[in-house]
């Protein structure tokens, strides 16, 4: 199922479910499960991007796909070819064995491609990095024949294993507020470059994806922990498990970027040597952030992470 149609599902779910939510999780809806007598919501209907829809009853076992679940509460049905089916055989990111409460899956098969990617065309480049280096990471080329919006793809893997991807717009109109990169995985557990990264090195901590791979193009070993907000224990226990020599948090130069660097920095400073690169902050029309900064910020960088 295509990302769109992912979209569309999830927003079927989420309204539909809403006026009867017991408790809205992060990526989980409760209600009183239909399935039995339930006096209290046991039943988590996942609104995660990867599987919304899918739903599991922690007391009576019950589970199943969202028209399941619509059948059941007399909800209308989703015509799958607009919105698509997502079943266990649809879940390449291992997320559904965390919404059914089951053990994740752990994907060591090939990793997964999306139906139409395609290998990089000749001479190509995004945002500075060529084509070879782009393809060393599993790059390809995705046109969303819907929209006929185009992406460059990047599957996303941690410990050798598949966890999901991330696409990144290449026609951007520029338009104030449109999307740069959707991602279709646990951006609270994963790292964009986690692999790319050896054990037992430095590592600059970024803010997005431009940013990461930017610096990883120019030989610095960067990761992306895809915005602030995605920060907490279970990327701080994936950071760990690579047992860095420093980390040194890098940031965009503004006032979020600012506060969230000292935020990750206390909360890093008793278990491991951790350090800010502040950017300047400039004005509110121009900001720097490691994607964009100048030669004379990456040479202080990295002198500073190779320290």
């Amino acid at each position: 199922m295509d990302f769109v149609a992912q979209h569309k599902l999830r927003d079927i779910v989420v309204s539909s479910l809403m006026p009867i939510a017991g408790k809205v999780k992060e990526r989980e809806i409760l209600i009183l499960c239909p399935y039995h007598h339930d006096s209290r919501e046991s039943l988590g209907v996942s609104t995660d991007i990867t599987c919304p829809g899918i739903f599991h009853c922690f007391v009576c076992k019950a589970r199943g796909s969202w028209n399941d679940l619509a059948a059941k509460l007399g909800f209308p049905l989703v015509d799958y070819k607009e919105a698509g089916r997502i079943t266990e055989n649809d879940d390449p990111f291992g997320m559904l064995g965390r919404v059914l409460g089951e053990e994740a899956k752990k994907a060591t098969a090939p990793l997964h491609y999306l139906a139409g990617t395609e290998e990089l065309p000749p001479r190509f480049s995004w945002r500075g990095m060529n084509r070879k280096f782009l393809m060393s990471l599993g790059g390809k080329y995705f046109w969303e024949k819907k929209t006929s919006d185009e992406y460059l793809y990047l599957p996303i893997t941690m410990h050798a294993q598949y966890r999901g991807y991330t696409i990144c717009k290449l026609n951007r109109s520029g338009a104030k507020g449109e999307l740069k990169y959707l991602t279709f995985a646990n951006t609270k557990e994963t790292f964009l470059g986690y692999d790319q990264v050896p054990e037992d090195d430095s590592i600059v901590l970024c803010e997005g994806h431009a940013d990461a791979l930017s610096l990883l193009y120019k030989g610095l070993p960067a990761l992306c922990i895809f915005g602030v907000a995605n920060w907490g224990p279970t990327k701080k226990a994936a950071l760990l498990a690579k047992r860095p020599k420093k980390v040194v948090i890098c940031f965009d130069g503004d006032k979020p970027g600012w506060d969230a660097s000292l935020q990750l920095f206390m909360d890093l400073r008793d278990c491991l040597d951790v350090d800010i690169f502040y950017l300047p902050i400039l004005n509110k029309d121009e900001k720097l952030d490691p994607a964009n900064m100048p030669d004379e910020y990456i040479e202080e960088l990295r002198r500073r992470t190779l320290a």
